[in-house]
């Protein structure tokens, strides 16, 4: 999500622009480029989700999870946002850098891979992106 400064000099304030502004911004920005915007926001979405997890000592409901990050946001960068967690859990298990378990009262809980464990997956991964032979 972009900044933007609005006024000038001494008095120039950053505004992060509110979701329907960016989501109008998107929508101008020619193709390719609100495709790369729409996938630069999943991964990041993707990347704070496994953060939070990495963190956790015993693992997350996706429910508190969610409340961490946006917790987070409000007390970093005093914006309130709605987190699209169902998104990015989505995306770390089907990446399989998050491991899932049913044990808080029948709520799944969440957990991240080790770092070493995650970056050999994604470099596999990369590796065998593109098979050209």
């Amino acid at each position: 999500m972009r900044e933007t400064v609005t006024g000038e000099g001494a008095g120039a304030e950053l505004r992060r622009p509110e979701p329907a502004e960016a989501a109008a911004a998107a929508a101008a920005a020619p193709p390719d480029e609100a495709e790369d915007a729409a996938e630069e926001e999943d991964i990041k979405e993707a990347l704070l989700a496994y953060t939070f997890l990495l963190k956790s000592e015993s693992g997350l409901t996706a429910q508190t999870l969610d409340e961490q990050i946006e917790h987070w946001f409000k007390s970093k960068y005093q914006c309130d946002l709605d987190f699209e967690i169902s998104d990015a859990l989505e995306k770390l298990v089907r990446m399989r850098l998050v491991t899932c378990s049913n044990e808080i009262e029948g709520n799944e809980v969440y957990s991240a891979l080790s770092l070493d464990h995650a970056k050999a997956i994604l470099d596999e991964r990369w590796d065998n992106l593109f098979q050209y032979n």
